[in-house]
């Protein structure tokens, strides 16, 4: 465990973010290292920039452009990406009904791509449950209700093997 931490302080940007390919920080990679260190039962100060900031630091700098794609010609909600990231918000304890920057509402944000017709969150099909499995890891992680039907739903399409 202390050699996979050294590592990923190697990692850590002056902004808090984690390097990826390049040296430029990810915040994809970064959410996965927030929830990663708080299922490890590790302190989300543990790993620090030389500028004093936490991962979790950066993800409330650009973890809102990264869900709602701001990269795109058209910018919209990935629920995949909003479910990730509020998930780290959860294992982060921090607010998930103000984060960041932007004061995020993530919860409020995948509620709305719910379809209580369907029970889907976002755009969740048979061939991609991606959105479904991080809205409800998001929203439980955050004690946010979810109806049995989107778990119902999941669990429908899961395979026999």
């Amino acid at each position: 465990m202390i050699n996979g931490l050294t590592y990923l302080q190697s990692q850590v940007n002056n902004d808090g973010g984690i390097r990826w390919m390049d040296d430029s920080s990810s915040a994809a990679v970064t959410v996965r290292v927030v929830i990663a260190l708080a299922a490890a039962g590790v302190s989300q100060n543990t790993l620090i920039s030389d500028d004093g900031n936490r991962p979790i630091d950066y993800l409330k700098t650009v973890g809102g452009d990264w869900a709602f794609q701001s990269e795109l010609d058209e910018p919209a909600l990935n629920v995949a990406r909003a479910g990730q990231l509020l998930t780290a918000i959860a294992a982060a304890n921090e607010n998930p009904e103000d984060f960041g920057i932007a004061s995020l509402n993530l919860i409020h944000a995948i509620k709305t791509s719910y379809d209580p017709n369907t029970g889907t969150f976002g755009a969740a099909g048979p061939e991609n449950v991606l959105d479904q499995v991080w809205a409800i890891l998001g929203l439980t992680g955050s004690n946010a209700t979810i109806s049995t039907d989107a778990a119902g739903w999941l669990a429908g399409v899961q395979l026999p093997d």
